[in-house]
């Protein structure tokens, strides 16, 4: 699977996915806003996995 990204660094939020289960280390520059981030949103393009995961694309 292939999950768009523009920016690469965690500021457009092009690559929102919504995390279903798994641990991620979630770092971002503003492309998440708060409330999305409590709802389980990451963004792939600056998410490290320390688990097996499983998503769901928007």
């Amino acid at each position: 699977m292939i999950i768009p990204c523009g920016c690469g660094q965690g500021q457009c939020g092009t690559c929102r996915v919504e995390k279903v289960s798994g641990e991620i280390d979630l770092r971002h520059d503003g492309g998440l806003s708060p409330q999305e981030e409590a709802a389980g949103y990451i963004l792939a393009c600056s998410s490290r996995l320390r688990s097996d995961r499983e998503i769901k694309l928007r």
